[in-house]
């Protein structure tokens, strides 16, 4: 997803990702981003503020549920000409989601559930086309999603399938591909009375990873 600037008059401009992460950074408190329901809004006043003499701007939702912010105003840069000129800059995130400049993942602005795991993994599926429920691929996303979680046990997009006699075989809900990053607690898994398939983080043990009977509900986050 690139962050996109495009004029009514005709003129465009094509950030690339690094350089609307330099954006990101140069702008915003960083820390306001985690977690900030209002970034669009504020990415669209930066926006505004930077690239022209704003004189309104509006955030909408696109077909494929980002956010637009459509900004009016005079081109700075042309300002003796008084040309007013309409701009759409497209956010890295849908409305609902939060942008986490360490990981550039998307997230979901709040802790969601308490639902079972299988609940979980729909929802966040029918969330936005390219949602899942949250998979650490490394152990930066998983100190992020602990952080996020704000001390609450999470479900994870993680689960062993049930004829598997390898406790260790662990696959991605989104694609069925073995994790190629686990952080277990010591003692995991241990897949209790053969009914522990699916993974938790666990806030007590520091977002370690724990095996879990799926019908249980726990609060969970979605990812782009």
């Amino acid at each position: 997803m690139c962050f996109l600037v495009r004029s009514k008059s005709g003129n465009s401009n094509l950030c690339h990702r690094q350089q609307f992460y330099e954006f990101v950074n140069n702008t915003l408190n960083i820390e306001s981003l985690i977690p900030s329901s209002n970034l669009p809004s504020y990415i669209c006043q930066r926006m505004c503020r930077q690239y022209i003499e704003c004189l309104a701007f509006s955030l909408q939702r696109n077909e494929r549920g980002f956010g637009m912010c459509n900004i009016y105003g005079t081109d700075i840069h042309q300002s003796d000409l008084i040309i007013n000129d309409e701009f759409t800059v497209y956010m890295p995130c849908p409305l609902n989601f939060d942008w986490d400049v360490y990981v550039k993942k998307c997230y979901s602005v709040q802790v969601l559930g308490p639902n079972i795991w299988s609940k979980a993994v729909y929802y966040c599926n029918n969330t936005h086309p390219r949602a899942k429920l949250v998979e650490p691929r490394n152990a930066m996303e998983n100190e992020r999603i602990g952080l996020l979680a704000g001390g609450m046990d999470v479900w994870l997009g993680l689960y062993r399938p049930s004829s598997s006699i390898d406790l260790n075989e662990i696959r991605y809900s989104s694609d069925d591909q073995l994790a190629t990053y686990t952080r277990w607690e010591g003692t995991q898994p241990n897949n209790v009375n053969g009914e522990e398939n699916v993974v938790l983080a666990n806030a007590d043990s520091n977002y370690e990873w724990f095996d879990r009977n799926g019908d249980q509900e726990v609060r969970f986050l979605c990812e782009i």
